[in-house]
């Protein structure tokens, strides 16, 4: 890619063209706004198997936190852990014809807990039996991965952080200035501040504020009519490129349950749910010149890091119910309060830069640290099953969340700051439709074979909105298909052991530039994501 600079005889800076939007919507909060509200439950081996379609069947730990009511339907005690595997796979192409692929697999705990069910005395009228559990269940697996790797003599990172450091004075930016920079101005210019002090941004002659890339060289033009000294600034050759974003962490649930049977018939419950936030993201970013020979600053190299956590605590209420008119039948409904979100980032990032006489330079910043809270959508789901008895079962749910109703709020519960964001919020999403449907076969009496079918529809109010999310602008598809399947073994002795396979139907194509600036280079890839379940639990 070229600038094109224009001098006046004089040499003082004339005009430099500028790129970027002066959007007051930060899309990146946005963004972690909907990734925190989301409803991506696993559960058991068997509530996962099953599609999570549990809202009317209830009698199972991972139904949880589908319907509180679920604990009611207990006729004894138990404890259940399940661990789980999952794996976050993408296949990029990078700028029209580099291909690479990778995956990033994450071990944790999906579910675990203790339900206990409790006679009153009572045979079959009014209040027969009560339960009260703990359980523990992740609400959302934020295991995501996605690289691309090429060369391309055309553009460059570096080149766009020049660009958007046009304007800064230097000597403002200078990290043994008495003024720390990093404090002046704050986290938006960090990655100036640190390519100011690599050596890898530079001046451009007789200018305090206007800067040139150490990929870029500049190309004299000679004097055009009116005696200006023009100049070309490019790429000055290729570069081997690569970009790799990771994130890890979940939205953990901890439930206190409490439910009541009564008659037999009717059965309610009730959530308190303290949720736990952790989300740790990683960026890198390097260019290593092919030929250092071919750059007037003598670049080889540079590498830049980036780390983003998001952690805190979230509380929640959630009711249900399950009505049995039948033996055969049953349907079921919860609905959950707003979850309210108090959260802390920190944030932290780091420069290298090698050149071919032998400099170096590695920089880190300080750690950055920002408190506020989210207020995710409510949420309601309606279910229905049959129970065909020796046979087996099936189920159907629907669930809504609107997030268009998500909130962003600084500390002490002002907008403030977010005011554009939660504007922009309501702009992009609207409610989101879930339907599970699941299956459950007993060929024999210790044997079961499960199968499940989730389809969650586009949140978006536009399919094909273009949204940022840390160096990758994405177009979200239309809606998400995943399905499942398992098995599961119980003993007469109490003992039972299930497993579950669950995937996404198809790739999550998408398609975007890896950093702001104009013609970026643009990466298409695919994403997928499996997970494998296994619970392991005890009745008595």
């Amino acid at each position: 890619m070229k600038r094109y600079i224009s001098f006046f005889m004089v040499n003082a800076l004339c005009c430099v063209t500028l790129f970027g939007q002066n959007n007051p919507i930060d899309y990146v909060y946005v963004a972690r706004s909907f990734s925190l509200s989301q409803q991506n439950r696993e559960g058991t081996a068997r509530s996962v198997a099953m599609g999570n379609a549990f809202t009317a069947l209830g009698g199972d730990m991972g139904s949880i936190s589908i319907n509180p009511a679920s604990s009611a339907v207990y006729r004894y005690s138990e404890f259940s852990i399940t661990p789980s595997i999952t794996n976050a796979g993408y296949n990029s192409t990078y700028a029209g014809g580099y291909s690479n692929s990778g995956n990033l697999t994450r071990f944790g705990i999906s579910n675990a807990g203790f339900i206990g069910s409790f006679e009153t005395g009572r045979s079959s009228r009014g209040l027969v039996r009560w339960s009260l559990g703990v359980v523990l269940n992740k609400q959302n697996n934020l295991t995501y991965s996605i690289g691309a790797n090429g060369r391309n003599g055309n553009y460059s990172w570096l080149q766009s952080l020049a660009e958007q450091t046009n304007s800064i004075d230097s000597r403002e930016m200078d990290i043994n200035s008495h003024q720390d920079p990093f404090l002046t101005f704050g986290a938006k210019h960090w990655g100036s501040i640190l390519g100011w002090n690599t050596t890898l941004l530079s001046l451009l002659p007789n200018t305090t504020d206007q800067y040139i890339a150490a990929t870029e060289n500049m190309y004299n033009r000679g004097v055009d009519s009116q005696g200006n000294q023009n100049v070309d600034i490019m790429v000055g050759g290729p570069l081997d490129q690569n970009f790799l974003k990771e994130r890890r962490g979940s939205v953990t649930s901890a439930t206190v349950n409490f439910g009541g049977n009564i008659s037999n018939i009717f059965y309610f419950g009730i959530n308190l749910e303290a949720k736990s936030v952790y989300e740790k993201i990683n960026i890198s970013i390097a260019e290593n010149a092919v030929n250092s020979r071919d750059f007037d600053s003598g670049f080889e190299s540079f590498g830049y890091g980036y780390e983003h956590k998001t952690f805190g605590t979230g509380l929640e209420i959630k009711a249900g119910f399950i009505f049995t008119p039948s033996p055969f039948f049953r349907l079921g409904g919860s609905i959950a309060s707003p979850t309210y979100y108090w959260l802390t980032e920190r944030y932290s990032s780091a420069m290298r830069s090698a050149f071919n006489d032998g400099y170096s330079q590695l920089i880190f910043t300080p750690e950055g640290e920002y408190d506020y809270t989210l207020q995710s959508p409510f949420s309601f789901s309606l279910g229905a099953a049959g129970v065909i008895p020796g046979i087996g079962v099936i189920s159907a749910d629907y669930e809504m969340i609107d997030y268009s109703s998500m909130r962003l709020r600084e500390v002490g519960g002002r907008a403030g700051s977010f005011a554009f964001d939660n504007a922009g919020i309501k702009e992009i999403y609207k409610a989101q439709h879930i339907f599970r449907v699941g299956l459950e076969l007993t060929p024999i009496k210790e044997m079961a074979v499960r199968a499940g079918f989730q389809h969650y529809s586009n949140p978006y109010k536009n399919p094909k909105f273009t949204e940022l999310d840390t160096y990758i602008v994405s177009a979200s598809r239309e809606s998400t298909n995943i399905v499942s399947a398992g098995l599961g073994y119980n003993h007469s002795s109490g003992f039972f052991m299930d497993a579950a396979f669950q995937t996404t139907v198809g790739k999550d194509e998408k398609s975007g530039a890896i950093y702001d600036g104009p013609n970026a280079p643009i990466v298409n890839y695919k994403t997928n994501c499996w997970k494998l379940l296994f619970t392991f639990g005890f009745r008595f």
